[in-house]
């Protein structure tokens, strides 16, 4: 927490706890300058004290206490300008010299002994003015010299006194109305004076300065101890980042064999190898579901460890949410039915379109969704929906009649590796990081999240953005328009060139091709890439990112350095086809020139999609070439 209770990133905390250093060491260097200052006002006051004594009847050497105030006027001066010169070049952490202030309190001590001698000695009236000495040098000083001044006060008024006595000095009296006030005359009343006085200005001197040297330890303490923290932040931010990279390094490698597993389940499941028997299906459904939960945990996985290694930044663009919907209700409704759950989604009409971060809504939808259909059992529904609140506000709500959450879990449920029961694990997967990552990504867009839920009744979650709306409506593409009919049909002839190394990842991709009419050529790395299409012509190339010898990235920028070379009138849409899954793999596939991203496993439905986005209209364009 900082010091406005809000929490503290593990990256800011060094950073917190130099700039609470710096404050703590400037607020105390600030007064100690302030009671230095104090000092200036001792001048006028004396003055006003002599009129107010004069006005009441109190007679004594006017011209003397004239001259100490412009004696304590020209010090302060020239203590002023050593002052600034010192703090000009930020000695000592911007904390006055502690030698200057001794020099300083040394002669405001010799100021002090100069108003009580002309003024009376020990009956005069200015003799308070030493508490108030003693209590600042406790304050500005260390204790040994603090100590030292405040032992000098007593000491300086009984040598005075002394020397009065013997006649070495002359005696200064106050008159009032009169009558003089000498204590010197009264040895009795004198002492007792003096004893009561040196008693009380030690006793503050001591306290004060007792005080005043543990707060100095104190804040010196605080002080050495924020420069290790931050030390140890530093190290331990490090530390976290290299495992960070290593989960996500060890995620990408468990995801991309599951890709391949799971692109083909969904070729079987699609029925691309033919018909399958009710055993075969429930096999095959069983198989599908642990494999799913087996990549929706690392995914999750991959998620934490990219969000321990850098802030996600929100990329600012048009979102349909209208197009959301759509995608969510593909994705998950034959999931939902299988299950035998009724799976739904409702949009409001008129929705806006809005200006915030694409994929993180989607991801956050995606992840209420899945969960809401894990945890819900047949035969339950699931409803998805949007709506546009009175106050323009965009409210998102998905509601299951699952398993429902206890009312005592209902608190840590945002919490990361929470799950509302131990045995859910067990039973349907998951690392419990779903709905932390959800609460993150709605705070990142400056919304808020929450649940209603009854256990054994369902489950409504609900968040609403507050985005701005976008100006002008997001460009109608051909994805955003063209839905999958239930057998594709209309890119039949389409060539396209797959670059893929992994032996099953080709099967699988060549069967779903060719069962749409696809004519498919198959390179296991960059340079048969580049060899195809030094030979055949091809409308669209699916290109995988890691392969051998030369990988897609590399084959990409060579591809286009050509198409610019000779005039840039060709252009063939290159679409990545790889494991990896976070946006800044998205970003660095589209920086180095291709078109378009699909993330594996492979979703045939996603997949027909980009075909007739960035296929069809190439292929339709060599047919009218050919007529």
């Amino acid at each position: 927490m900082n010091r406005k209770g809000e929490e503290l990133a593990l990256g800011e905390l060094p950073r917190e706890v130099e700039l609470c250093r710096q404050r703590i060491l400037g607020e105390l260097g600030e007064r100690s300058r302030w009671l230095i200052r104090l000092r200036w006002w001792i001048p006028p006051s004396l003055g006003l004290a002599t009129l107010f004594l004069s006005w009441i009847g109190v007679e004594f050497e006017a011209l003397a206490l004239l001259g100490i105030g412009i004696f304590i006027c020209g010090y302060n001066v020239l203590f002023n300008l050593r002052d600034s010169r010192l703090l000009s070049k930020g000695n000592e952490e911007d904390i006055p010299s502690q030698r200057l202030i001794a020099w300083q309190v040394g002669f405001d001590s010799v100021a002090i002994f100069l108003i009580v001698f002309y003024t009376g000695g020990i009956s005069s009236p200015f003799i308070f003015l030493f508490l108030f000495h003693v209590i600042f040098t406790a304050i500005l000083l260390p204790k040994g010299w603090a100590r030292l001044f405040a032992g000098g006060v007593p000491s300086g008024l009984l040598l005075i006194g002394v020397l009065q006595s013997l006649g070495s000095i002359p005696v200064f009296s106050l008159v009032f109305q009169s009558q003089k006030i000498a204590l010197a005359e009264h040895p009795f009343q004198g002492w007792m004076v003096f004893l009561f006085f040196t008693g009380f200005v030690l006793i503050i001197s001591f306290s004060v300065s007792g005080v005043m040297a543990v707060f100095r330890e104190r804040v010196t303490e605080l002080a050495d101890l924020s420069r290790g923290v931050a030390m140890l932040c530093e190290r331990l931010e490090s530390l976290m980042e290299e495992r960070s990279r290593f989960m996500r390094k060890v995620a990408h490698n468990l995801r991309a064999p599951l890709a391949a597993v799971t692109s083909g389940l969904e070729v079987l499941e699609g029925s691309y190898l033919g018909d399958l028997n009710e055993a075969q299906r429930n096999r095959l459904q069983r198989i599908t579901e642990r494999v799913r939960n087996l990549v929706q945990m690392v995914n999750e996985l991959m998620m934490l460890a990219r969000s321990r290694m850098e802030r996600k930044e929100m990329e600012w663009r048009v979102v349909d949410l209208d197009l959301i919907g759509r995608r969510i209700e593909q994705t998950y409704r034959a999931q939902a039915e299988k299950k035998g759950l009724t799976f739904s989604v409702e949009r409001s009409e008129g929705l806006p379109p809005l200006m915030g971060d694409e994929e993180m809504i989607e991801e956050l939808v995606e992840n209420l969704v899945s969960n809401a259909v894990k945890y819900t059992e047949a035969p339950g529904q699931v409803l998805v929906r949007f709506s546009k609140e009175a106050n323009g506000e965009v409210n998102l709500e998905v509601r299951d009649t699952g398993i429902g959450i206890p009312s005592e879990k209902l608190q840590s449920i945002f919490e990361p590796f929470r799950q509302a029961d131990g045995s859910a694990t067990r039973r349907y997967g998951g690392t419990g990081l779903g709905l932390a990552i959800c609460k993150k990504l709605v705070e990142l867009m400056g919304g808020q999240i929450g649940v209603e839920s009854q256990e054994g009744v369902g489950s409504l979650f609900w968040f609403e953005l507050r985005l701005p709306r976008s100006a002008t409506p997001p460009s109608v593409l051909l994805e955003q328009t063209a839905q999958p009919p239930a057998e594709p049909t209309g890119i039949a002839g389409l060539r396209v060139l797959v670059a893929e190394d992994n032996l099953v990842n080709q099967k699988v991709v060549r069967r779903v091709l060719e069962k749409w009419g696809v004519i498919c050529e198959i390179a296991e790395n960059g340079r048969e890439v580049l060899e195809w299409l030094s030979r055949e012509p091809f409308h669209l190339i699916l290109m995988d990112c890691q392969m051998p010898e030369m990988d897609g990235f590399e084959a990409t920028r060579r591809i286009r350095d050509y198409e610019q070379r000779t005039g840039g009138r060709l252009h063939i849409p290159i679409i990545a086809l790889t494991a990896n899954a976070m946006s800044e793999d998205r970003d660095k596939c589209l920086a180095v020139g291709m078109d378009d991203y699909l993330s594996k496993p492979l979703k045939p439905e996603l997949l027909y999609e980009k075909l007739v986005q960035w296929g069809k209209p190439r292929l339709e364009a060599s047919r009218g070439a050919v007529a």
